[in-house]
């Protein structure tokens, strides 16, 4: 089974967060066994920032669809890519995650 990932954030510092949602079939996400770095640390910290606006796309998705709001945890969001849209030191950046939202007890959606 498939589950649904949420894929594009299209994050805007002078739009004041604009973000755009669009939704892919992936595979259940692997856990690796790497060791802790300061890039992982800032992907950390980034997902915690972003973790409201996260929980608050997937729930406007879901909302026609289940019941109550899936549950977007940090360790099952990866970063995938992300990008300057306007040039060496803009800050109008597009950063593409990888979302897996469960339900209850980790039911993935």
């Amino acid at each position: 089974m498939k589950t649904l990932g949420l894929l594009l954030f299209t994050i805007s510092f002078f739009t004041f967060g604009s973000f755009e949602v669009h939704v892919q079939p992936k595979e259940y996400p692997v856990l690796s066994e790497q060791g802790d770095s300061p890039e992982l640390r800032m992907q950390d910290m980034l997902i915690n920032f972003l973790n409201p606006h996260i929980d608050d796309a997937v729930c406007n998705y879901y909302k026609q669809i289940l019941t109550e709001c899936p549950t977007v945890y940090p360790y099952f969001v990866d970063v995938i890519e992300s990008q300057r849209m306007n040039g060496f030191r803009g800050f109008i950046l597009q950063i593409t995650l990888d979302v897996t939202p469960t339900v209850g007890p980790h039911i993935t959606v």
